[in-house]
């Protein structure tokens, strides 16, 4: 299972851990989990085989290690951690392909009146049906009784 998570190592005396921010449901949906999932880690992550980014490293005790509070890109089996990536090119990804969609936040707000403003009308209309079909109803009885009584000798 993919995670976002951030990776926490406080010190060299705490254990490190991962913070499990979100975890993916199909290719384009992600569950938010809240509160955010600790997962103990029995060591510290250790650096990629590829070139990694240099905002995910730290020199700790004139050694490279991952920095404490970077975002990852987390394959868990179980509580196991079986692949990880830093998340950098994944978060700006989803930003360029938000931005490019002209989903910005103005447009999203336009977008938010509308729909209230629709939720109104809609609900307007269904008020005024009610009140048509009550009338209808009142009619209705009211043409009946005509009937009764004129039937009636």
């Amino acid at each position: 299972m993919l995670y976002l998570a951030q990776y926490l190592h406080p010190n060299s005396q705490s254990q490190p851990y991962l913070k499990l921010l979100a975890q993916r449901q199909t290719s384009q949906i992600w569950r938010l989990l809240d509160p955010p999932e600790p997962l103990p880690l029995d060591e510290p992550l250790g650096l990629p085989t590829s070139q990694p980014e240099q905002d995910l490293l730290a020199e700790v005790e004139h050694e490279l290690r991952l920095s404490s509070g970077v975002l990852l890109l987390v394959t868990l089996e179980g509580k196991e951690v079986k692949h990880w990536e830093s998340a950098t090119s994944w978060l700006l990804d989803l930003v360029q392909g938000y931005l490019r969609g002209g989903e910005t936040p103005e447009f999203l707000s336009q977008e938010q009146n509308r729909l209230e403003a629709w939720r109104q009308q809609l609900t307007l209309e269904q008020q005024d049906l009610g009140r048509r079909l009550l009338e209808m109803e009142a009619r209705l009885a009211k043409m009946q009784n005509l009937e009764s009584d004129a039937s009636d000798p």
